[in-house]
C-alpha cells in the first residue's frame, strides 16, 4: 500500500510539471465562437520560430533596442515603434501558434501600426528581425 501510494505521488507529480510547461489558447471564428482548442508548450529562450530563410530562427539573448510592440491585448491593430529605426533590414513575421504564416512584411518606419482586423480571436507570434537581431512577441487579438 505503501508503495501504491508513492507511486501516486510520484505520477502526480510527473503530471503537475507538465501542465506547468503548457499553454491552452483557443481560436474563435468571426461571430466570435470557438472553433479550436490548442494546447501548446510555452515560450523560452530555448524556443525557436521561424524567420523568413529557413523557417526557424534562434532567440537572442537581448532585445533589440528600443523596440516597443503595444497594446498587448490588442483589438484592431498593434503598433512596431522603435525609439529610432535600426540601419540594418528591419522585417516582421506574424503567425499563428501553430506556426503558420499570416503576414509578412518589412518597417521602414519608426512607427509600424500591424493591423489585426482579419485575424480571429486568440494568441499569435510576432517576430521582428534587425539585421542579425530578432525578438518575439506573443500577442492576444480580443
Amino acid at each position: 500500500m505503501k508503495h501504491i501510494l508513492s507511486m501516486l505521488l510520484f505520477l502526480c507529480t510527473l503530471i503537475g510539471v507538465q501542465a506547468q510547461t503548457q499553454t491552452v489558447s483557443f481560436q474563435y471564428d468571426a461571430a466570435g465562437n470557438r472553433v479550436l482548442r490548442i494546447i501548446a508548450k510555452k515560450i523560452t529562450k530555448a524556443d525557436t520560430l521561424f524567420n523568413t530563410d529557413s523557417l526557424f530562427a534562434e532567440l537572442p539573448e537581448a532585445p533589440i533596442n528600443g523596440l516597443r510592440v503595444y497594446p498587448n491585448p490588442a483589438r484592431e491593430t498593434v503598433n512596431i515603434e522603435f525609439s529610432t529605426l535600426p540601419e540594418a533590414k528591419v522585417e516582421f513575421t506574424l503567425s499563428d501558434i501553430n506556426g503558420r504564416l499570416l503576414e509578412k512584411g518589412k518597417i521602414t518606419e519608426a512607427l509600424t501600426p500591424l493591423n489585426l482586423q482579419n485575424i480571429g480571436k486568440g494568441t499569435y507570434l510576432l517576430l521582428i528581425k534587425a539585421g542579425s537581431e530578432n525578438e518575439k512577441f506573443k500577442i492576444i487579438k480580443q
